[in-house]
């Protein structure tokens, strides 16, 4: 295990008149500093190129057979909505029943029931009574999805029928598309990370890595700084400080097992982190671990490790965690573009401006993201808007598609969103809860429902407001589940206020 030579401040990195240089110190073994530590490596990074060139390839092949998946389900709806709006609605709704029961029986699979003969009979809408000997032996949540089925298809004629198989199998392959995306999308924001993680001078690159500390902060190349000059302990900087108050989150790099959790001089309260590619973490100057943490504790990436603080030698200068990188546990690596890669396009807040932020900023709750426009229509009209899911998929584009069902007070609706090469969709069935307006203030609510269903919800609300010759629109969408989360706060925000000119000319057209 490589001597914990950690400390910071010292002789501080952000002021003072060592900043800036490269000291040839050491203590407890530590080698002089090689400036080579700081190299682009260019063999990494042209094997790194050459693996997102490939999965740039990947990902645009799926997106285009999810293109044709897409258009080829469009086709048959469009086929149906021939026969007439109430007829295409049926086809559609027995479509997603068949899907569910094929799901159901699916899970059964997967949990381990072996009376899979009752598959055979879904994909023949016209032959339920052979299916009865299999309705007493299968689940209930299955029972269920065969009534509706069943239900679904019983007003249909053999032509709608076929339709129903049509695009059942077409929604089928569409989502197995989807999947294929996401996959490459995955795969194509890993590829780019490796690159620009080389590009910065990285000697190491761990897929998924994490921002060891949650939320603002600031940080600096202080890889080689100086660090006690003039005293016994002198040495050059091993890792890089992150400032941020005390008290706030730290988070564990990549999936692994925490080890030698302890206080030590230098580096006070302190964990290390090894992860399971192998390269190891040292997180020092804490000033609490978090609940659970101790040697040999499993941790995921994202949980919570500790808490910054100022112990050991920082005691006295501003909050901070000290951070190195060793891959395979051998000697540090400057950690510094694996972190400025991980942090991404955004500003880097001032070191005043970290150690300002909120102390704590990881919720257990689910996530509220509003988004507010103004416009000079009239609010009544938008309210109309507002009030139909139908006409969402004409404004906002994170609504793909929004089919009524017969009464009009619920909907299939289809939600897509992307943030980079990186996207989410999903089906929701939507139903009306609220709609008031009395000509100066409206609000709309429409909650996922989905009968014999366990899900996360979903709950979209739009609020209409006169004032003056404007109306002002905010939507609000709540999310209880957690695969969205990387997309709704940026995808949603960013979208009403591109949907500005769009619904205006939604309510001109009128």
């Amino acid at each position: 295990m490589p001597a914990e030579t950690t400390t910071t401040t010292e002789v501080d990195p952000f002021a003072g008149t060592l900043d800036g240089q490269v000291a040839e110190l050491g203590y407890s073994g530590q080698s002089v500093f090689d400036p080579a530590s700081r190299a682009v490596l260019i063999d990494q990074l042209a094997a790194a190129r050459e693996r997102l060139t490939d999965a740039t390839s990947a990902r645009q092949a799926a997106e285009n057979a999810l293109a044709a998946s897409i258009n080829d389900v469009a086709s048959a709806e469009q086929q149906a909505a021939a026969s007439g709006a109430t007829t295409q609605t049926q086809v559609v709704h027995a479509a997603e029943a068949k899907e569910r029961l094929r799901k159901r029986v699916v899970e059964s699979y997967v949990l381990g029931d072996r009376r899979l003969d009752i598959y055979t009979v879904v994909d023949d809408p016209v032959t339920f009574s052979q299916a009865r000997t299999y309705l007493e032996s299968i689940t209930a949540a299955e029972n269920d999805a065969m009534a509706q089925y069943r239900q679904a298809v019983a007003a249909l004629d053999s032509v709608q029928r076929q339709l129903v198989d049509q695009i059942a199998a077409l929604r089928r392959a569409a989502t197995e598309r989807q999947a294929a995306v996401d996959l490459t999308g995955v795969l194509q924001l890993q590829a780019m990370s490796e690159v620009a993680s080389y590009e910065a001078g990285s000697h190491v690159y761990v897929p998924g890595f994490r921002m060891p500390v949650a939320g603002p902060a600031h940080f600096i190349d202080s890889w080689g700084f100086p660090r006690m000059a003039g005293t016994a302990k002198a040495h050059w900087h091993e890792g890089i400080d992150i400032m941020a108050p005390v008290g706030r989150e730290l988070v564990a790099t990549e999936p692994g097992t925490i080890f030698k959790v302890g206080t030590v001089g230098l580096g006070g309260l302190r964990l290390w982190l090894r992860g399971d590619s192998g390269t190891e973490y040292y997180y020092a100057h804490l000033s609490a671990v978090a609940p659970g943490i101790a040697d040999d504790v499993r941790v995921a990436a994202g949980d919570v490790v500790g808490f910054v603080g100022d112990s050991g030698n920082a005691s006295g200068g501003p909050a901070h965690l000290h951070f190195e990188i060793h891959p395979g546990g051998g000697a540090a690596v400057n950690p510094f573009p694996l972190i400025k890669t991980a942090w991404g396009a955004a500003p880097i807040p001032t070191q005043a401006e970290a150690l300002a932020g909120p102390v704590r900023v990881l919720g257990s709750g689910p996530m509220n993201v509003t988004g507010t426009l103004r416009a000079p229509i009239d609010p009544g009209r938008l309210f109309e808007i507002v009030d139909d899911l139908s006409t969402y998929p004409q404004w906002l584009e994170i609504v793909a598609r929004a089919v009524p069902e017969a009464d009009g007070s619920a909907w299939s609706v289809d939600l897509r969103g992307q943030l980079g090469p990186l996207r989410r969709s999903k089906r929701l069935r939507m139903v009306r809860t609220v709609s008031t307006f009395d000509g100066h203030h409206g609000e709309v609510r429409f909650e996922r429902r989905e009968p014999g269903r366990s899900h996360s919800a979903w709950v979209l609300q739009g609020e209409v407001e006169r004032d003056a010759d404007d109306a002002v629109l905010t939507m609000r969408l709540h999310y209880g589940g957690s695969m969205w989360l990387p997309i709704l706060d940026r995808v949603l925000r960013d979208e009403i206020e591109r949907s500005r000119p769009r619904l205006i000319a939604l309510v001109e057209a009128e």
